[in-house]
């Protein structure tokens, strides 16, 4: 994996990378998929014909800038001591003047648009159980690294892409924007806790937030568990208030 930071022309546009426009030793194919903040893309590796990988890319001048750059940090931090199976490789990472983007393992569909594809409303209980051991197993590996991620919900777990055999059936984490330290390693081991604020701003999807993040409480690992609770209810049998709009109802039926 490599890090540069370079120019980039005031006149372009970092929000529609056409095909064939070269990052690094990675080249455009199409675009996957894009959201508020962001953009993906298919790319593949112009040495290695045939190998693939997505690429992100946000502007930089969202408010608050960027979270690419907290996301590489965890990515790193998660397999630090070898390629962890729930997370995905960076291969790739940079800054421009007008967007920073990292390039990683090209994944499958994730489990919003898994459930919305099941011939059923519901996964089956096999199924459902195998992707929920996976999730506790994934929110662990964040956990065990001091941080909390804030934003559990179906669309930020990813099974592994269909062309790749060992990974197809695995779940990912995705997405640490909103990632917070709980605590920090004072030296290899010890750890040490983040003094939690009296007040915090809400941080997270309203349909999937603890009780806790309503009433602007710091976030802690609890949280996330929480979150992954309720979108494990979802995907089996429905949320009460997973139709609901209203904020204050919302709030009342959880």
């Amino acid at each position: 994996m490599s890090v540069e930071v370079t120019a980039e022309s005031e006149h372009s546009s970092w929000i529609d990378f056409k095909p064939g426009r070269r990052f690094g030793k990675w080249r455009i194919k199409n675009k996957l998929d894009e959201g508020g903040f962001g953009q993906v893309y298919r790319v593949e590796h112009i040495q290695q014909r045939g190998r693939y990988a997505a690429l992100k890319a946000e502007p930089n001048d969202i408010e608050g800038g960027s979270a690419i750059k907290l996301e590489i940090m965890i990515i790193n931090f998660l397999n630090r001591d070898g390629d962890k199976p729930h997370v995905v490789k960076l291969f790739h990472a940079a800054k421009h003047k007008k967007f920073s983007y990292m390039i990683v393992t090209l994944l499958g569909e994730n489990l919003r648009t898994l459930k919305i594809s099941c011939q059923g409303e519901y996964l089956s209980m096999e199924t459902w159980s195998r992707i929920g051991i996976q999730c506790l197993y994934s929110i662990k590996l964040l956990h065990d690294i001091g941080f909390v991620h804030r934003d559990i919900k179906p669309a930020n777990f990813v099974m592994g892409h269909e062309s790749d055999v060992e990974q197809a059936r695995c779940v990912h984490i995705l997405d640490f924007g909103l990632a917070r330290n709980y605590a920090f390693e004072k030296r290899k081991g010890h750890w040490i806790a983040r003094r939690a604020r009296r007040s915090a701003e809400f941080r997270g999807t309203m349909r999937y937030c603890s009780p806790s993040v309503h009433e602007k409480k710091e976030q802690g690992r609890k949280d996330d568990i929480w979150s992954l609770i309720y979108l494990l209810i979802e995907m089996h049998c429905g949320l009460p208030w997973q139709h609901e709009r209203d904020k204050e109802r919302l709030e009342i039926k959880k």
